[in-house]
């Protein structure tokens, strides 16, 4: 090995020389060389992707851990990734968990992070299924949507596999509520933009923070509605459900309405009451007024009840969209909840992963 390694410094002719290198690394992989783990780790940032993929895949055939974060990092580059995800699945089941840490504890890029999820999905067992049900808890909107997908993808190529209905139900319904609330915070905020005090007219930076923010919520509306329907894709066959969000979305009056009575046909009791009033609000959207709130049974908030509601939320982008606005209007009722949010033990804020 010592002999081939000094060999390529005496290779001129490019191809000869990443011939070698690639043989290298598979020796270095198959044999479990330990000595010579760090020609693996040298390679696979290679700009020759054939070398970088080659490394890649040697480094899992070394089933050393260490291995792990820097494979992972491959998983964004669009020339490494059918091989990088081939080489953490190559680990086997006992990779999910550490997977699963590095998403929960935000060690994992989120630009590699939706691929770590579908690793994680190409596994066909119950660990699998429990851990992506895990991912749809507090995580980011991409791990959640990528969680949510693998889960549909395993409960109906896999029928033996077990996912709670409770558990779908639930989720459904946390979503429905979520949605309903950033429909009453969106109200608010329109409410407030044109019924001000004429004796304290917004500022323009007021008005442009307001309008930020209410933009974000119509984005987090979008992102709710994705994952209700995708979680009906997990409880009913997804080639039943699937064409109804966008049926309901882009669809002409009478294809709305019998995309809602298909809805309303399917759906058991508790989940009618609480979906069916969602998707005829979507019909209606850009007319969210107090009486369709009053038809989703949503209380109407004051603007500090709104701030609050959203400060309350696992997603940074929203909170800090709130504490621009708050710092824009200038009013001195609202400082309480920049303190609330800055309040820890250590005097510094908590790290917090984007979420929605």
């Amino acid at each position: 090995m010592k002999n081939s390694l000094a060999q390529l410094t005496q290779t001129s002719i490019e191809l000869e020389r990443t011939n070698k290198i690639l043989a290298i690394l598979e020796t270095i992989g198959n044999a479990k060389v330990e000595r010579f783990y760090p020609v693996i780790k040298t390679h696979i940032y290679s700009d020759n992707v054939p070398i970088a993929n080659t490394a890649i895949l040697a480094a899992s055939k070394t089933l050393d851990k260490q291995f792990i974060d820097l494979i992972v990092s491959r998983l964004s580059g669009k020339d490494t990734r059918k091989s990088a995800m081939e080489a953490l699945y190559f680990y086997g089941e006992p990779i999910i968990d550490i997977l699963f840490e590095g998403l929960k504890t935000d060690s994992i890029d989120p630009d590699d992070s939706a691929y770590v999820v579908m690793v994680i999905g190409k596994f066909d067992s119950q660990k699998a299924i429990n851990t992506l049900m895990k991912l749809t808890d507090d995580m980011e909107h991409t791990v959640k949507i990528e969680a949510i997908e693998a889960l549909k993808h395993l409960k109906w190529k896999h029928p033996h596999l077990k996912i709670r209905d409770r558990f779908i139900v639930d989720k459904i319904l946390d979503e429905c509520h979520l949605y309903q609330s950033t429909l009453s915070v969106i109200h608010t905020q329109i409410v407030l933009q044109y019924k001000k005090n004429p004796e304290k007219l917004e500022t323009k930076e007021e008005n442009e923070a307001r309008n930020g923010l209410i933009h974000l919520l119509e984005l987090r509306l979008d992102r709710q509605l994705k994952r209700i329907f995708q979680f009906l894709g997990v409880k009913y066959p997804p080639q039943d459900v699937d064409p109804i969000l966008n049926a309901i979305l882009k669809g002409q009056e009478e294809q709305r309405i019998h995309a809602i009575e298909f809805l309303d046909n399917i759906l058991d009791i508790q989940l009618k009451k609480e979906l069916i009033p969602v998707a005829e609000s979507i019909i209606q959207v850009g007319v969210i007024s107090e009486e369709n709130l009053k038809n989703l049974n949503v209380k109407v908030l004051s603007e500090s009840e709104s701030y609050l509601a959203l400060l309350k939320r696992k997603d940074i982008k929203l909170k800090l969209a709130v504490l621009y606005l708050i710092e824009k209007t200038r009013d001195p009722k609202f400082t309480p909840f920049w303190k609330w949010f800055w309040r820890i033990p250590t005097g510094r804020p908590e790290k917090r992963r984007p979420k929605s």
